[in-house]
């Protein structure tokens, strides 16, 4: 079917920013978000502040497709050929063509069953799509009293639905007692066939064209990162480590200690840059004083996990940093009597390549095919870093 395309060329700059360290930001457009971090075929999924419509912007002409889709209730979108996909209502798989114009939403049903439960629920958190089938990994919380606030048990489950006829089935539970409280739920990730997702302490294998478990490997603490494939080895922080794990026979290659304490925060998707692997906390303290939080920056070495080097930034680290033109670039989120955000930039050795400043956008970085810096905030930047 002839897709068509309703853009509109935006090429008129409508602010600029300028900065005493030579660095210039430009807001390209208006009246857009990044709703997901999501690129495919150079393009991004944005949202209209004014109505929630989902649109398609092009990050190399800076096109928008106006997709005809409603965002009401829908969260984590991810987009695939000519699918987006994701969470609506915490419970049900969203799936809509904006080609063919067709919106459907699937009900995960749940697998609890007995007279004593007052409480249950379905938690979705990732969904990723191949080969028109969605995988979702979720969370169904249990709980046996009246009131529904002691959860008592948990089943994490990862479901395959068929877009084309609806059928969805279970082709990964487990059940347990929430010792760590509510969790956290990685993946899935597709390597080499193989679905790859984090259960608390454990990272699962499973074939996706049996829907088998292939391999399993227990670790010490649970996952509070992203996952990161790169050359089929797979990197994640725990709540006290580091890990590189070979992806073929699931062996631990290295392990770190990341976290110097007993705290339980969030680790940013690791990346990698040349030699080293990358990766961010959500806090390093946590005083929940204005201005007064802080998070880490560090570098390791890709092959033995050494530390070598580390920073402490102002704020709370909640992006994937990226790599542009051979400089580090995230920003941190910062609350002092206001909301703002914070740029920062080092090179592989951990120098600051410029002072760190304030700037409006930078909760979403992209670079597009001209090797142009694009920066998501309240609209759309173009940075000269």
């Amino acid at each position: 079917m002839k897709r068509i395309f309703c853009g509109v060329f935006i090429a008129i700059l409508l602010s600029s920013i300028a900065f005493a360290t030579g660095i210039k930001i430009e807001k390209i457009m208006d009246n857009f978000f990044v709703v997901h971090p999501h690129q495919l075929h150079h393009s991004l999924l944005l949202t209209e502040q004014s109505n929630g419509k989902l649109s398609i912007f092009n990050i190399d002409n800076y096109n928008v497709f106006d997709t005809g889709i409603s965002l009401k209730g829908v969260s984590y979108l991810i987009m695939d050929k000519h699918y987006v996909c994701g969470v609506k209502d915490w419970d049900q798989i969203m799936v809509a063509n904006f080609v063919e114009k067709w919106e459907r939403n699937f009900q995960v049903k749940r697998v609890a069953e007995g007279e004593d439960i007052f409480t249950d629920y379905v938690y979705i958190w990732r969904v990723i799509v191949k080969d028109n089938h969605i995988y979702a990994i979720a969370a169904e919380y249990i709980s046996k009293e009246p009131s529904g606030e002691e959860i008592t048990d948990v089943i994490v489950r990862l479901i395959k639905l068929d877009i084309n006829n609806g059928h969805m089935k279970d082709i990964y539970n487990r059940k347990y007692s929430p010792q760590y409280g509510v969790i956290q739920l990685y993946g899935p990730l597709f390597v080499n066939n193989q679905i790859i997702i984090t259960d608390l302490d454990r990272i699962i294998k499973v074939d996706a064209a049996t829907s088998k478990i292939t391999q399993t490997v227990k670790i010490d603490n649970p996952v509070y990162s992203e996952l990161l494939i790169d050359n089929n080895i797979l990197y994640f922080a725990t709540n006290k480590e580091l890990y590189a794990i070979d992806t073929d026979n699931f062996e631990v290659v290295w392990k770190t200690d990341y976290f110097k304490r007993n705290k339980d925060y969030v680790a940013i998707q690791p990346i990698i840059f040349k030699d080293k692997v990358f990766i961010g906390t959500t806090y390093e303290t946590f005083t929940g004083q204005p201005g007064q939080d802080r998070c880490a920056f560090s570098a390791y070495d890709k092959k033995t996990g050494k530390l070598m080097w580390k920073d402490i930034c102002k704020g709370e680290l909640d992006v994937i940093p990226i790599v542009y033109n051979n400089k580090l670039l995230f920003s941190t989120y910062n609350y002092d009597k206001k909301m703002y955000r914070v740029l920062y930039g080092y090179d592989i050795n951990g120098k600051k390549v410029f002072d760190p400043f304030v700037c409006e956008p930078g909760g979403v970085f992209f670079v597009n095919s001209k090797n142009e810096l694009l920066l998501f905030g309240n609209g759309v930047y173009k940075a000269n870093l």
